[in-house]
C-alpha cells in the first residue's frame, strides 16, 4: 500500500491517496500501532477534505473513530462516528454506514448504554442485508448477542450465536 500511495501521489490522484492512507491506518490499527494509525488517518482525512472528497472523509472519520475507541477516547470517538454516520446517510453510502453503525454500537456499549447499542447494531444489520461490502454482518450479530446477554435476554443472545455457529460450520 505504501508503494501504491507513492505511485498515486506521482499521478496526482488525490482521492485515491486519501483512501490508501486510510487503508494503511486501518492496517496499522489492527497491528496495534494506534499512534501510526492516527497519523495516517489524519493525513487521509486532510487529503479528502483538501479535494472535497466527502466519501473519503466519511471513511476516514469512521476509521479515526475506531482508532480512538481502541485508544479509550470516547469523546473523540463519538464526535467522529456521528460525523461519519451523518455524511454516510447524506451521501447514500450504505456500505460505509454498516461499519459506522458497528463502531457506534461498540461505543454505546463502552458507555454502558445497551439500548443505544442495540439501536445502532440492529440498524447496521438491517443495512447489511442490503449492502455489506466489508462483511460486518457476523460481527454485528455477535455484538447484538453480547448486548442482549448484558440486558438479560439470554435466549435471544444464544439463538443469534447459534446462527453464527451455523454460518461458520458452513464455511469451506
Amino acid at each position: 500500500l505504501r508503494e501504491t500511495e507513492d505511485i498515486l501521489r506521482n499521478l496526482r490522484k488525490k482521492r485515491s491517496v486519501a483512501v490508501v492512507q486510510c487503508n494503511l491506518a486501518e492496517l496499522l490499527s489492527w497491528q496495534g500501532d494506534l499512534s501510526g494509525a492516527l497519523q495516517r488517518v489524519n493525513d487521509g482525512i486532510a487529503q479528502a477534505r483538501d479535494v472535497l472528497f466527502r466519501e473519503g472523509e466519511a471513511f476516514g472519520l469512521r476509521l479515526r473513530g475506531a482508532v480512538m475507541l481502541d485508544a479509550g477516547d470516547v469523546g473523540a470517538t463519538a464526535e467522529d462516528l456521528r460525523a461519519s454516520l451523518d455524511m454516510c446517510e447524506a451521501l447514500g453510502m450504505a456500505g460505509e454506514t454498516v461499519p459506522s453503525r458497528y463502531f457506534s454500537g461498540q461505543l454505546a456499549l463502552r458507555r454502558g448504554d445497551a439500548d443505544t447499542a442495540l439501536a445502532h447494531l440492529w440498524a447496521g444489520l438491517q443495512e447489511a442485508g442490503r449492502q455489506d461490502p466489508e462483511r460486518y454482518a457476523p460481527a454485528l450479530r455477535a455484538a447484538v448477542a453480547r448486548t442482549l446477554s448484558i440486558t438479560g435476554e439470554f435466549d435471544r443472545a444464544e439463538s443469534l450465536l447459534m446462527e453464527l455457529v451455523g454460518v461458520v460450520d458452513g464455511l469451506p
